[in-house]
């Protein structure tokens, strides 16, 4: 037995000696002593209860918490004070629905009632609040202990954390198993079904009932002791796995060929307890990977090709690229105030947006370049085997125009969409694709810090290829006393009897130090510098001196075309420009056409107004090129001053390729004809476009199919002798040029595609290519 002394300790069995002292002694003494003496030993023993309480409340393993009836706490043990991560001061005195989620406090509150209203137990879950950390999980079990000096409720806390976060990995796999697509089949050590997914019901045929309890072999295809399954049990007992392809058949009768992954499933000693079955239809193997990789591949929301995709369809480009020493352009586009529109008008407004332009994207480019979006606004374009730089730009712009020309509408209301584009290229900027993809957004970030709603191309580090541009402007602004431009001339025939009708001017720059610069490099230059005025200048100088000298070769009809940019008609330049024109004789000024883009015409259509009149007034001509690329209204087309329409090269190259491609060149014609246009094609390739466009009754055109651009000299033969240069007959080359036949003096011209020339060390610099307008 157990006996308390004085003192309050604890006395484990009997001991007579010390019992019969202690009757002695009892014997002895007085009355009143004993009495005295037996009340000091009860006091020392339940002091010493209360001691030893004390310790195992504050030393418990388990957070201990006494609360009041309304929940403040009123003494927290050191189990409790660690799981709270709080100290006592900070702690005590706090009513505990303080220490919860919101979504805790009810159920605090409701636990306390039913433990005030008679419940002398309960118990609920709750997530409490840490300091610093994720919501614990607790479960608190509380006893209503009545009134003491402590407090009525003594409340433990059970730390379920780590428990529910294993209940919740339990059960995100069984949700993956549930909603796999894969069959899951799971035996006993005896190899009897205990369980199998849905899947492998939509596959077999047969439902859960039908076999649980039952060997698999009633989906063999092969009887059990065939020599596949005997290789299959060796290796199964041999590793414990074993993958590869079965025939099986479905409740149906069909045979279909699955793949198959056994794995054995064992306990902590090491015994097989289970095996377990993973298997996938694969007999419409194409299908499913199809379907994987879209999965893979893909972005959730717009369809489109995801960052890993975007990143192996660019290491493939590049690949390509080095092969046929072509270019590959990165476009990085990002949506100008995105953010504003998502937190303005909210996220589903965001992602239909999202999902908007993404359609727009790929309107906007060939079947063969590939869009992506990189995450939140940021889509990439990929254009493998560009020809040169500017097509990537060409591109850029396309999906600028299209996006000021479509708004977005939503609950009948409309948002004009506008992107920043940063370009890189292969290999002139990058020699990979992770870096060619930094430099896209790096010239994407300083697109918008130059305004947004535009594009940049990348400059490496703005030191070196920023040093080369400078130069390359320094070079520029010398050409002209250096007398180091010239012009080329691409003939304008008429379909009619194959006479040239007209030309146009390219303008050409052969550097005394770097050779030959393509225009594609050099004419952006002069457009961001604004040395495309004075280029402007000397072209018109250098048109009207040609004009006056082929004179007595051409008809009043005859047109020098040349091409303008935007600043060369605002009104600070167009002045300049005109009095220099006005200045020529009306002879020599008459065979002028100027010729702005469609989209110049659209952005300006309002103050072209103006500047077209005057120029219109002075006897030129005025064209718009690239025609159907944009989006003009009919009504500038009836109300500007607008001789002929060229109609842009893409739609000349659709012809041949379907019906669609025809069917619109038809109607551009037709509608520039009922508006008393004149209409050219260019971009003019085979026999079977050209013919297409004179059964439509196009009035004219120009293409490497009719001759490419040429020196003065020799478009100056071309015109003494009166030289037609319709082609008897003419069929597509292999490469892509034309055989001609009946060309008279063209027999002396070089006609080429992709000829090159070294210009400046840092590539090839493409000269004449088919289907451009390259000036």
């Amino acid at each position: 037995m157990s006996s308390i002394d004085e003192s309050g300790t604890h006395e484990c069995g009997p001991n007579p000696s010390t019992d019969e002292k202690e009757l002695a002694s009892r014997a002895a003494a007085p009355a009143g002593a004993l009495e005295a003496r037996g009340i000091g030993g009860l006091i020392g023993a339940l002091q010493a209860a209360r001691d030893r309480y004390e310790r195992f409340f504050e030393e418990a393993p388990v957070g201990y918490l006494v609360l009041d009836e309304t929940g403040r706490l009123l003494r927290a043990n050191a189990s409790a004070l660690r799981l709270l991560q709080r100290d006592r001061k900070a702690l005590e005195g706090r009513q505990i629905q303080t220490l919860c989620t919101a979504g805790s406090a009810d159920q605090i509150a409701a636990h306390l009632r039913r433990l005030t209203g008679g419940t002398r137990r309960d118990s609920c879950e709750v997530q409490l609040l840490g300091r610093g950390g994720p919501p614990l999980h607790v479960r608190l079990d509380t006893l209503h202990v009545g009134a003491d000096e402590w407090g009525p409720l003594r409340t433990a806390l059970i730390d379920m954390t780590d428990q529910k976060a294993a209940e919740t990995r339990l059960a995100l796999a069984a949700s993956v198993v549930e909603h796999t697509t894969e069959g899951v089949l799971i035996t006993d050590a005896e190899r009897r079904i205990v369980a199998v997914n849905p899947a492998f019901t939509k596959i077999t045929g047969y439902g859960a009932k039908e076999v649980l309890g039952t060997p698999p072999r009633v989906l063999r295809e092969q009887p059990d002791d065939s020599e596949h399954y005997r290789r299959i049990r060796e290796q199964l007992a041999m590793t414990g796995r074993w993958q590869g392809e079965v025939w099986n058949r479905r409740k149906n009768g069909e045979r279909y060929l699955e793949w198959l992954s056994l794995n054995e499933i064992h306990d902590d000693t090491g015994a097989t307890t289970h095996y377990i079955g993973i298997f996938s239809d694969i007999s419409g193997q194409h299908q499913t990977k199809k379907q994987l990789e879209h999965l893979v591949y893909h972005d959730n929301l717009t369809g489109l090709a995801n960052r890993q995709h975007l990143r192996e369809q660019l290491r493939d480009a590049l690949f390509a690229s080095v092969r046929d020493a072509s270019l590959v352009g990165l476009l990085h586009v990002d949506l100008d105030h995105f953010k504003a529109i998502n937190e303005n008008l909210g996220h589903t407004v965001g992602d239909r947006l999202l999902c908007f332009v993404a359609r727009l994207l790929q309107d906007a480019v060939r079947k063969s370049d590939t869009v992506a979006r990189l995450g939140g606004d940021e889509f990439a374009i990929v254009l493998p085997q560009l020809d040169c730089s500017t097509d990537a730009a060409t591109v850029a712009n396309k999906v600028l125009r299209s996006l000021h020309a479509i708004p977005f509408t939503f609950d009948d209301k409309e948002i004009q969409a506008a992107a920043s584009i940063g370009i890189a290229l292969f290999p002139d900027d990058e020699q990979d694709s992770e870096g060619l993809l930094r430099c896209a957004e790096i010239a994407m970030y300083r697109a918008k810090e130059s305004g947004r709603n535009g594009y940049r191309y990348f400059a490496v580090d703005m030191t070196a290829r920023l040093t080369d541009r400078l130069e390359l402007e320094a070079d520029l602004r010398r050409a002209i006393s250096n007398n180091e431009l010239s012009l080329r001339y691409q003939p304008q025939v008429r379909l009619s009897d194959g006479r040239i009708i007209g030309c146009e001017a390219l303008l050409r720059w052969k550097s005394g130090t770097r050779g030959l610069v393509p225009p594609e490099r050099f004419i952006p230059i002069a457009e961001e510098s604004g040395l495309i005025v004075p280029l402007g200048l000397w072209v018109a100088n250098a048109v009207l001196k040609q004009a006056h000298a082929w004179q007595p070769h051409i008809d009043e009809d005859f047109r020098i075309s040349i091409n303008v940019a935007g600043v060369q008609l605002s009104p600070i330049h167009a002045d300049g420009l005109l009095k220099r024109i006005s200045e020529a004789p009306p002879a020599d000024r008459n065979r002028l056409e100027l010729e702005l883009t469609e989209s110049l015409l659209m952005e300006h259509a309002e103050f072209l107004e103006g500047v077209l009149t005057r120029t219109k007034a002075l006897g030129l001509g005025i064209a718009v090129d690239d025609f159907g690329t944009g989006y003009t209204s009919i009504r500038n087309l009836k109300h500007l001053p607008i001789d002929r329409i060229k109609i842009d090269m893409s739609f000349a190259q659709d012809i041949g390729k379907g019906s669609e491609g025809a069917a619109i060149a038809s109607a551009i014609i037709a509608m520039g004809h009922a508006l008393g246009l004149r209409m050219v094609a260019v971009g003019i390739e085979t026999s079977e476009q050209l013919a297409l466009l004179t059964r439509n009754g196009c009035d004219a055109a120009q293409g490497y199919l009719l001759s490419p651009p040429v020196e003065v000299e020799s478009m100056t033969q071309l015109l003494v002798a009166g030289q037609r240069l319709l082609p008897d007959g003419a069929r597509p080359l292999e490469n892509g040029r034309s055989h001609r036949t009946g060309f008279g003096l063209l027999k002396t011209l070089r006609f080429w595609r992709g000829r090159t020339e070294r210009s400046d060390g840092r590539g090839e610099v493409s000269e004449h290519e088919p289907g451009r307008r390259d000036g």
